[in-house]
């Protein structure tokens, strides 16, 4: 855990809504900021940046978007009128590919000095109480790294018999300890400022060097969120939410579990996050939304359904649309999930011949989703194929379904195969029917049924396909 303190988590975000009988509940609102005047001076200074043009984007959870360009002129500089059309949150300026650098907009005048390269670094706050904290809290952090990227192998490769281990162990803790009360200082000077707000809620997780790693990685699980608040929404117009939601779920992975265990962790943690985010509709909503999204696309089935259950049906009836919405998305998961019937179809083999589902009797089915074009599953179906000639017709019945569209490449490629099993298609690809009924997204995929079609695992590797049969 010590040598891995470098890393830096993936992220995802998470948005759900509580719900009373009534449905009249709403989420705890941001803090009102009184405005002094009606509008602001942003006045930035890039040097080296003459005459470019860049692009302003405003941040909402794990989305950016362009509120402004702009133009900098023969010196490098760029004024603009900052109006009521500026949320309060944090902002990114891109310079180009990889180089940004952050600032809040928080009804004030801000003044910035830098430099082209090393934007974030040569950062000068001229003007700007949000940003001296923000930048002071950068500059901390930065210190806490280098140290601890030093000390840290230090402490766990280092003869813990030896008196300097104690030494090490020592330092190790007093520069977390002096990093945390300097946080604590920082955010009490302008408690209610955003820049506060955000500080406050990545928050800060002490390493204990005499934990072991599972230990440590327990203790982080148990008390990741222990002094963070999902309940102002204001957070959402930043990245906070989802740094700290996926840095949360990223101490769920582990290389050694199969697609179920590492689903069934993640379910744990989605509930742990979704119970955060309880207190307020809007945060829910959107953590939710991010959560979905999210595991969607790491087509993590049964926590998608998993979201589906329990959090979907909390959304507040005040936002019917979005719940709808969530509910089209993932109810295509839904009907094929495991547990689930499968539907019945009826394809024509490439000997022409009409065939059901329901017909094959067998006390395992085996449907496959493949493609010649698809490298992956020359290699999968000759392991399945080993797995096929030992059993008998009763045990186990094999559907290959091709998701390719050219009849002559399809037929082809089996002419130089020995597949045994029923080979089909509708030489429609994605199109196929029956690939839109199984909500199929990739080759190869494994859904295997038992004798009354119900779907009992969709095994993503030949050796889960042993575990079943």
């Amino acid at each position: 855990m010590i040598n891995n303190y470098k890393k830096r988590f993936p992220v995802i975000i998470l948005a759900i809504a509580i719900i009373f009988q009534n449905c009249t509940k709403t989420g705890n609102k941001a803090e009102p900021i009184q405005a002094k005047k009606e509008n602001y001076a942003l006045d930035i200074k890039i040097k080296g940046a003459i005459n470019k043009s860049y692009y302003l984007y405003r941040y909402f959870g794990d989305k950016t978007y362009i509120v402004d360009t702009i133009l900098t002129d023969k010196t490098g500089s760029f004024k603009t009128v900052l109006n009521s059309n500026y949320k309060p949150g944090l902002y990114k300026l891109e310079l180009g590919s990889k180089n940004y650098f952050h600032f809040i907009i928080n009804n004030e005048d801000i003044t910035l000095k830098t430099f082209v390269v090393n934007t974030m670094d040569s950062m000068r706050i001229i003007q700007s109480d949000e940003n001296r904290i923000l930048y002071e809290y950068y500059k901390q952090q930065k210190t806490l790294n280098r140290k601890m990227n030093l000390l840290g192998p230090v402490v766990q490769n280092y003869p813990k018999s030896s008196e300097f281990y104690e030494t090490a162990i020592n330092e190790f803790n007093q520069i977390q300890e002096k990093y945390k009360n300097d946080l604590e200082v920082l955010i009490n000077s302008s408690p209610n400022s955003f820049a506060a707000k955000y500080i406050k809620f990545i928050g800060f997780n002490q390493i204990n060097p005499l934990l072991s790693e599972k230990e440590q990685k327990q203790y982080f699980i148990d008390h990741y969120f222990d002094n963070t608040n999902f309940c102002d929404s204001i957070i959402l117009n930043s990245n906070a939410i989802p740094q700290k939601i996926i840095s949360y779920l990223s101490l769920f992975g582990n290389q050694k579990q199969s697609q179920n265990q590492l689903e069934e962790s993640y379910k744990l943690a989605v509930d742990k996050i979704l119970d955060q985010a309880l207190c307020n509709d809007q945060v829910f909503e959107y953590t939710l939304n991010y959560l979905i999204d999210g595991f969607e696309q790491l087509k993590y089935e049964e926590v998608l359904v998993h979201l589906s259950q329990n959090y979907i049906p909390l959304i507040s009836c005040v936002n019917e649309n979005f719940k709808n919405n969530l509910e089209d998305k993932i109810s295509k998961y839904e009907k094929v999930s495991v547990g689930k019937t499968a539907p019945d179809f009826e394809i024509r083999t490439i000997e022409n011949k009409l065939i059901s589902l329901y017909n094959i009797d067998s006390d395992y089915t085996l449907i496959i989703f493949w493609a010649s074009w698809c490298p992956h599953c020359t290699k999968i179906l000759s392991e399945i194929q080993k797995i096929y000639n030992t059993e008998t017709r009763d045990k186990l019945e094999i559907i290959a379904i091709s998701l390719d569209t050219n009849k002559e490449d399809w037929i082809n490629f089996l002419n130089n195969k020995n597949y045994t099993w029923i080979n089909c298609s509708e030489l429609k690809g994605w199109e196929s029917k029956v690939a839109i009924d199984y909500n199929i997204y990739a080759t190869p995929t494994m859904i295997l049924l038992n004798q009354n079609n119900e779907i009992i695992a969709k095994p993503r590797t030949v050796n889960e396909l042993k575990e079943f049969i």
